[in-house]
């Protein structure tokens, strides 16, 4: 939907698919499961003791991570989630229009996705330059011209981070 080049959109939606299928299961029931998995191999003697104490550390966590009981939260943490999400890629098309080039929704939605998962690579405080670097891959592939990318790549950061320093 965002006429970019194969590779982006293709990669960008096998992550997108496996994240939303990880989380509706996580949502759906837990790691409750795992639990109980663990609770079979500690049937196998030599790995009781080791495996029992793990399962016994995990528990709390476990409770907490998701099933029946915690849906309404995680529901509205998804929504939350969801909301912001599409804030930030409003974000990119505001901050395009800023530097005269037409960004669709589709491609506002592609370069925040492109952006947000480049920025979970290690880099520089306030991930400076992998930020500019994922925002004018992402535009370039939308046929953005190359110093407009930047320029908008620039200025998306600068306001993201603005109004984190204000809140």
């Amino acid at each position: 939907a965002a006429g970019s080049t194969g590779w982006i959109v293709q990669g960008t939606s096998l992550l997108a698919a496996a994240g939303i299928i990880l989380i509706l299961a996580l949502a759906a029931t837990g790691l409750t499961p795992f639990l109980r998995f663990l609770g079979r191999v500690a049937a196998v003697a030599p790995l009781n003791r080791p495996v029992t104490a793990l399962a016994r550390r995990l528990s709390s966590f476990v409770y907490w991570s998701g099933g029946a009981h915690r849906r309404g939260p995680i529901a509205l943490a998804l929504g939350l989630s969801a909301l912001a999400w599409l804030a930030n890629a409003a974000m990119f098309m505001l901050v395009g229009g800023a530097v005269g080039v037409h960004v669709s929704p589709a491609g506002a939605l592609l370069i925040m996705a492109v952006t947000v998962l480049a920025t979970a690579i290690p880099s520089a405080p306030a991930s400076v330059g992998t930020f500019e670097l994922a925002a004018v891959t992402a535009a370039l592939s939308l046929g953005v011209p190359a110093d407009t990318a930047l320029a908008m790549a620039v200025l998306a950061h600068a306001v993201s981070l603005l109004s984190t320093l204000v809140g």
